[in-house]
């Protein structure tokens, strides 16, 4: 039995969980309810049929991707996974693809006061453009983190002194694989251009 009360009839519930008689809410706010309510409920039940496409499309691919590797003795795809299909007539791409979320272990603060030796022993100049490469690759954002792209970034140049190549290999020692996502992504091929367009499932981009 639920503990909820039911709410008196000719009455709306506010935020505060006070019962408020429909008489006393002016008619914009009632409209605006109507308006939040009608949409939000929509929103929920396509919010639902994209968790079922999403979870779906996980489950076919990789059942094909068995049915490939049971009849072929391999698995059909790219690096880490990845996989593109089409549909016989060219008309539709499916694109599976699979990413690293990376984080940094405690070897990155080694690697940082390895790269500043380096550049506090080298002569000033361009070294000083260095410096401030390097010092915006360490900062954290609002959320404390470093960004793991310009960290990484740094392991490009071609500087070949001793101690820049041991902070660099302290920086590889320090990347740790958090987690791996998946995205499923569909496309849809413009009869007029050839191009593959993206059937877009993100509402701020439709």
């Amino acid at each position: 039995m639920s503990n909820e009360l039911a709410v008196p009839e000719g009455c709306w519930v506010n935020p505060k969980g006070h019962f408020i008689p429909v008489s006393a809410i002016s008619i914009p706010k009632q409209l605006e309810n109507e308006l939040v309510t009608f949409l939000s409920n929509r929103a929920e039940k396509i919010n639902q049929l994209m968790k079922d496409l999403k979870a779906d499309s996980m489950s076919e691919v990789e059942s094909f991707r068995e049915l490939l590797a049971a009849q072929y003795e391999l698995a059909r795809g790219g690096e880490k996974g990845n996989l593109t299909l089409y549909s016989y007539d060219g008309l539709f791409k499916l694109v599976v693809q699979r990413s690293e979320h990376i984080g940094f272990g405690p070897e990155l603060q080694i690697a940082k006061k390895l790269i500043d030796q380096c550049i506090n022993q080298w002569t000033v100049g361009a070294n000083e453009n260095l410096k401030i490469i390097v010092n915006r690759a360490f900062e954290v954002d609002t959320k404390g983190k470093i960004s793991t792209a310009r960290v990484l970034e740094l392991r490009s140049y071609k500087i070949e002194h001793p101690d820049w190549q041991k902070a660099m290999d302290a920086i590889g020692d320090a990347v740790i694989a958090l987690d791996t996502a998946t995205y499923t992504r569909f496309y849809k091929r413009d009869e007029q251009t050839g191009e593959y367009e993206p059937i877009l499932l993100h509402m701020a981009k439709v």
